[in-house]
């Protein structure tokens, strides 16, 4: 699985690799509203203060967030 963030305000943020069976969290902590999530070039969704993201790898596509950016 490839983490890639996008447009990050510092440039020691880079792409980091890890194992498909890895167990990742990401978590929203700081400056609130500042975050989104994109998923496979999707629309992107909001994520607030306190938001946790599980990332996981699947053997088959993973629907994306409907039209009011909830995710499914």
């Amino acid at each position: 699985m490839v983490v890639t963030p996008i447009c990050p305000h510092l440039l020691t943020l880079r792409p980091i690799v890890v194992r498909g069976d890895a167990r990742l969290a990401v978590r929203v902590e700081g400056i609130a509203n500042q975050a989104a999530l994109t998923v496979d070039g999707q629309k992107a969704v909001e994520l607030l203060l306190g938001d946790e993201i599980l990332p996981e790898v699947r053997a088959y596509r993973q629907p994306g967030p409907d039209e009011r950016g909830r995710l499914l």
